[in-house]
């Protein structure tokens, strides 16, 4: 068997940092837009501090939903039911190599 694999590697991840309205939220999720559970490193919990502040980096390009939560349990975020029960609390953002977003959830 022959072929071929490309590994690109790049320290050029997008960034969103802002502020979660929700005083009972704990931890805000990014997840891909099309759950790719396989791909770990496309899923990013980050915690809420006390001024309901969250800042998420290394993101990889491409389009994600976020969502802020109560804490889940750890790893449930990347189960595509889990994130299905938030869909209507979800918002669509698509990041770009380097780009740096400042997002308010509700």
């Amino acid at each position: 068997m022959t072929g071929s694999l490309d590994v690109v590697l790049s320290n050029d991840g997008g960034r969103i940092a802002g502020r979660v309205v929700d005083a009972a939220a704990k931890s805000v999720i990014l997840a891909p837009e099309t759950p790719r559970p396989e791909r770990s490193d496309l899923y990013k919990r980050a915690p809420v501090d006390a001024n309901g502040r969250f800042s998420i980096s290394g993101i990889a390009p491409g389009a994600y939903q976020i969502l802020a939560v109560q804490d889940p349990d750890p790893g449930a975020y990347r189960d595509p039911a889990f994130l299905e029960q938030f869909k209507n609390r979800s918002y669509r953002v698509r990041i770009l190599a380097g780009e740096v977003i400042s997002f308010e959830l509700e």
